[in-house]
């Protein structure tokens, strides 16, 4: 069945089979790795807001800046969705279009915004990257704990998530992707916690990983995509327990997972569908629905600008590579991740204009990294996404890309 790793060959030694009892605080050297994707988001920070303050925003699209609000962070906070998820923050859902987002997001910039004076495109920009610096600790804990004694591969991996639009671009505007990234990596690290050395796994750190799981549906709705990756993990290992003791085990194990991140996941979405009619509302204002594999055929019907076009000719097969080699690294966390691609790049109409963050928001692709021992390769693949993410997020702050 399903088990960490594969056949690795030349390119990635697994870790001894006692790696899920590895420490997973960052060791001395993490923080000279942190502060290189710190420096790399700091980049990207300056040339968004170089970009905002020497060219004028497209009209219509960006927001004017609130009373008391930093220019940084109104730059970064006013463009496209972001101006739909702080205003959630206050009234809700207030139209159809917001009834497209969930509330985690705003929620958090509720939280946060006593803190930023009142402000909610400063407290939604604040939200954003405090979560993404976050999540490159804990992908950097995942890293350590995968790769073992095999450090020199760490840095690569982390240098190529930091510089993933997802977290480089949209964890620096004021976009939900960020909180969305952390709760999913510590979702799986929870997973991960819960296993022992062969015995039953450590049910507090599954009813965890489970509670994150379902949380990260009420961040980005593609959570459902890992809900049902976990779901399927939980699957095989009923199928692979041995019976007696070990299935009753598994299943009671798997019984948890379900209860608590499967049941109000379908209880939220019965109450989008029949209350809020989210697939019609959906339908009327992108014309977005699920076609398997259909987003790309549908962005070229919509004919999308070839800017577009040639980015996701390139983004693609690159995920795809990515994947690829996340596959020898960890068959489980491969399945989970190629699901949630695979909604990525099924979304229809509209929404196939975003299909590039979709994609870029999956954070253990760089987790493939580790599989691959050219480093020209690795540091060649993390300047591409550098570009991709400033092209990202300039378009965003410019209220000029489709985003």
């Amino acid at each position: 069945m399903l088990s960490k790793g594969g056949s690795a060959g030349n390119t990635f030694r697994r870790p001894a089979e006692g790696w899920h009892h590895a420490a997973v605080a960052v060791p001395a050297r993490g923080s000279s790795i942190l502060l290189w994707a710190v420096a790399v988001k700091l980049a990207a920070v300056l040339a968004f807001v170089l970009a905002a303050s020497s060219h004028p925003a497209a009209p219509g699209l960006t927001a004017p800046r609130e009373p008391g609000t930093p220019d940084t962070a109104w730059y970064l906070a006013r463009g496209f969705d972001s101006n739909c998820y702080q205003r959630m923050a206050h009234e809700g859902w207030y139209d159809d279009f917001s009834i497209c987002m969930p509330m985690g997001y705003p929620l958090a910039i509720r939280a946060v915004e006593p803190l930023a004076g009142g402000s909610a495109q400063l407290a939604a920009v604040l939200v954003s990257n405090a979560c993404s610096l976050a999540a490159l600790v804990v992908f950097l804990a995942l890293a350590r704990r995968y790769a073992g004694a095999d450090s020199a591969r760490i840095g690569p991996a982390v240098l190529l998530c930091a510089c993933m639009p997802g977290l480089l671009a949209f964890g620096t505007v004021a976009y939900s992707e960020g909180p969305w990234i952390l709760v999913t990596l510590l979702a799986w690290w929870a997973w991960l916690r819960a296993e022992g050395g062969g015995g039953p796994r450590a049910m507090r750190w599954l009813v965890v990983a489970a509670l994150l799981a379902a949380l990260s549906v009420q961040v980005r709705h593609a959570g459902v995509a890992f809900v049902a990756g976990l779901l399927l993990l939980e699957g095989l290992r009923v199928v692979a327990a041995g019976a007696g003791g070990p299935r009753r085990r598994a299943l009671l194990e798997a019984g948890v997972v379900a209860a608590l991140s499967a049941l109000p996941t379908a209880g939220y979405f019965v109450f989008k569908y029949r209350v809020q009619d989210f697939g019609a509302v959906q339908a009327a204002l992108f014309d977005s629905r699920l076609v398997p594999l259909g987003g790309f055929a549908s962005l070229l019907a919509k004919g999308a600008p070839p800017e577009n076009v040639a980015v996701l000719a390139l983004g693609v097969p690159l995920a795809l590579a990515l994947l690829v080699r996340l596959w020898e690294v960890d068959r489980r966390l491969a399945l989970v991740t190629g699901g949630q691609l695979l909604l990525a790049l099924s979304v229809t109409g509209i929404g196939a204009q975003s299909v590039n963050r979709f994609t870029w928001a999956l954070a253990p692709l760089a987790l493939g990294a580790l599989a691959v021992t050219d480093r020209v390769l690795l540091y060649g693949t993390a300047g591409v996404l550098f570009v991709l993410s400033l092209w990202c997020g300039i378009g965003h702050v410019l209220g000029t890309a489709a985003l």
